[in-house]
């Protein structure tokens, strides 16, 4: 049996696993000072590019994936856009975003764990997935 999949090889899958994982690293870490390694924006931007690809395919993305794009992509505008001042003029619009993507992450984290007759609520699930609250 075939099993299709959003990426075209696993040089893809690894290139972008690769860029998200140094990019939060360097957001968490702070390790974007020349110390330990240094993130390539660009390289960032090209694996943002692809999972924007595979969203206009209209392949199923991983929510991990796609969450982790979005967030990226948030960070990257808030950090490389110091001119249009994103934080001052559009912090209402920068929270709401950040928010919903936070909720997506959480409610499909919890979604798998739904099984049963009847639903059990986002919180019931959120601890038994070992998220904090």
């Amino acid at each position: 049996m075939v099993k299709h999949v959003s990426f075209a090889s696993w040089n893809e899958w690894r290139f972008i696993h690769r860029n998200f994982i140094n990019f939060w690293d360097a957001i968490v870490l702070g390790s974007n000072d020349g110390n330990n390694f240094k993130v390539d924006i660009e390289n960032v931007r090209d694996a943002l590019a692809i999972v924007q690809t595979w969203n206009w395919r209209g392949a199923k993305i991983p929510s991990a994936v796609e969450i982790s794009a979005q967030i990226i992509t948030i960070f990257l505008r808030i950090c490389l856009n110091p001119e249009k001042d994103y934080l001052n003029q559009d912090e209402g619009v920068l929270r709401l975003s950040l928010s919903n993507v936070v909720i997506r992450g959480v409610n499909s984290t919890c979604d798998e764990l739904q099984e049963g007759a009847y639903a059990q609520s986002i919180a019931i699930l959120a601890v038994k997935a070992g998220l904090p609250r």
